[in-house]
């Protein structure tokens, strides 16, 4: 029943589409989520949807932060050009917050443009510098429907935790009492690092999409 409800939905919308399944934190190890996501998740399953990742949304709540080492310095990007240049020097974005929005609203690719979807202003950015190299930056957004850090993306992963807690500082100078992170779940040493920081798991998202076609050979 579930899949074919979930057919009839995606084809009054025009076809097969992505498919959420928001799960609570640690849904993995909790039996009695589990007896209750089980039969929804093979329905999408069934519906001929494929899993094909899960994201993490974290919270910070005022914990106190770590003590800084005192290695790095952290300052405003120059332009926008530098948040661009550094943007696209790195592989894979540790944090992105809002992304799914991101790309359905505006058709933004929030890890390699997103600069388009935060606007122009330095002041949302913090550029980690040792020895008068940039190892990172992260941006924020104070004014969204929550503080959060929407990126954050390394040139040297040893900055990772104190890029984390300069973001958060940021924020939280700027009143914030809770400050929202999305992850990947397989990002595992992601996922340590913010916990490090003082955040802590709210929920999980899997998500399912149709097939990929197969790829045509000559």
């Amino acid at each position: 029943m579930g899949a074919a409800l979930l057919r009839a939905a995606h084809e009054a919308l025009g076809g097969p589409g992505s498919y959420y399944a928001a799960l609570p934190a640690h849904w993995r190890r909790r039996p009695e989520v589990l007896a209750v996501v089980t039969a929804p998740m093979e329905a999408a399953r069934l519906a001929g949807l494929v899993e094909v990742g899960e994201r993490l949304r974290c919270s910070w709540t005022g914990t106190p932060l770590p003590a800084t080492s005192g290695r790095y310095t952290f300052r405003p990007p120059v332009d926008v050009a530098e948040i661009n240049a550094l943007v696209a020097r790195v592989a894979e974005p540790d944090v992105l917050t809002g992304m799914e929005i991101a790309s359905a609203v505006s058709g933004v690719d929030l890890a390699t443009d997103p600069v388009a979807w935060l606007g122009e202003s330095p002041d949302d950015w913090r550029v980690g510098v040792a020895d008068g190299r940039p190892v990172g930056l992260v941006g924020t957004a104070g004014d969204a429907c929550y503080p959060l850090l929407a990126y954050l993306g390394l040139l040297d992963d040893a900055a990772r935790g104190e890029l984390l807690a300069e973001a958060v500082r940021v924020l939280a100078a700027g009143g914030a009492r809770e400050v929202i992170a999305d992850v990947d779940a397989h990002r595992v040493a992601v996922l340590a690092e913010l916990e490090r920081t003082g955040f802590r798991q709210l929920r999980a998202r899997v998500l399912f999409e149709p097939p990929a076609p197969p790829t045509e050979t000559a």
